[in-house]
């Protein structure tokens, strides 16, 4: 098929970027507030945003640092938005990040986005996104082989597609593990250029939503661990140290998300110029 408007491959870059992002490390600030202070605030800061069309629930799971990293971080939230075309449902039970003893650091991630797709986006986007995931399989499974030939074990595979008598999907779900041996990598690729030890990510969707569940272990002798850049053990100073930017920063998010959400729950396939 021709380039789509939604690329799963993309999106994957995008979280491999963000997770590297997240786990480098920042200038030391001294920690001022517990876990039960962050929250207090946050629940303040969430509290506007509920009215009868909306619930949102947020808060941090795990909040703590070292001199030189983050070593625990993690959050939770749910968000409901209801339009006049739709009910937007957004849970994140799990989203941690654990640097443990430093060998295996672990970045977990689940999430489920439940709407009517087909009253918003049409069924069309049902068969795309199908078509995405069996692409990914069949790239993922190259990719990795070309990036790191013989220290590379990947396993992707479609595990479930249903159809309906129309040859429309109703639901598809992907599983990808991947794995990669430090010590079996090619010599043009050493370890401080490798991101990840293993991702083990599962993709569906269907006509009632998208969910995505994702372990990902990082390598802790990637060049990205060895710089000074600011990233997740930055935030979590500044919110132990009751930095009023950081919680303008996360204001800011849940006003974008509440924005999409609304936008979400407004769409109808048959008046969208965006439905597919």
């Amino acid at each position: 098929m021709g380039a789509s408007r939604f690329s799963l491959k993309t999106a994957t870059s995008v979280t491999k970027f963000v997770v590297l992002s997240l786990v480098v490390g920042g200038s030391a600030v001294a920690a001022t507030v517990s876990l039960q202070d962050v929250n207090q605030k946050v629940a303040t800061l969430v509290a506007p945003f509920n009215d009868q069309k909306t619930a949102i629930d947020f808060s941090f799971t795990r909040l703590a640092v070292d001199e030189v990293r983050a070593t625990d971080f993690g959050f939770k939230g749910y968000f409901v938005k209801t339009g006049t075309n739709n009910e937007v449902t957004l849970d994140i039970p799990t989203a941690e990040y654990t640097y443990g003893d430093g060998t295996n650091p672990t970045a977990k991630l689940s999430l489920s986005l439940k709407f009517d797709v087909v009253k918003a986006l049409g069924q069309k986007l049902i068969n795309e996104f199908s078509t995405e995931l069996e692409d990914v399989v069949v790239d993922s499974a190259k990719g990795y082989t070309e990036e790191y030939g013989t220290a590379a074990t990947i396993d992707a595979k479609v595990v479930e597609k249903k159809v309906d008598a129309n040859g429309d999907v109703e639901s598809v779900k992907m599983s990808l593990l991947a794995k990669v041996d430090m010590t079996q990598l090619p010599a043009e690729k050493p370890v401080s250029e490798t991101e990840f030890k293993s991702i083990d990510l599962m993709v569906s969707g269907s006509r009632d939503g998208f969910e995505i569940s994702a372990t990902v272990v990082l390598n802790p002798e990637y060049k990205r661990f060895l710089v000074g850049d600011d990233g997740l053990k930055e935030y979590v100073e500044k919110l132990l140290a009751d930095d009023q930017d950081a919680y303008m920063e996360l204001s800011q998010f849940l006003a974008i998300l509440n924005s999409a959400a609304a936008w979400i729950a407004e769409m109808d396939a048959n008046k969208s110029p965006f439905a597919f």
